[in-house]
């Protein structure tokens, strides 16, 4: 992924914000490439993006239900 476009309309003004990496390897980069969920939080008047990935569980497959 290379960027994201946000809007919204809150009180019939519509806010909008773009993101566009241009550098390989920075940590707006690294926050898109390397996560598998982004979660966008409004703070204030702006949106904060943070990633993660959900942990593996690893079934035992010799285990009968």
């Amino acid at each position: 992924m290379n960027g994201i476009v946000m809007s919204t309309n809150f009180n019939g003004d519509i806010y909008s914000k773009t993101q566009i990496v241009t550098v390989r390897g920075t940590q707006f980069d690294n926050l898109l490439n390397f996560n598998s969920i982004i979660d966008i939080l409004p703070i204030s008047t702006d949106y904060v993006m943070f990633g993660r990935n959900p942990e593996v569980v690893m079934q035992d497959r010799n285990m009968t239900p």
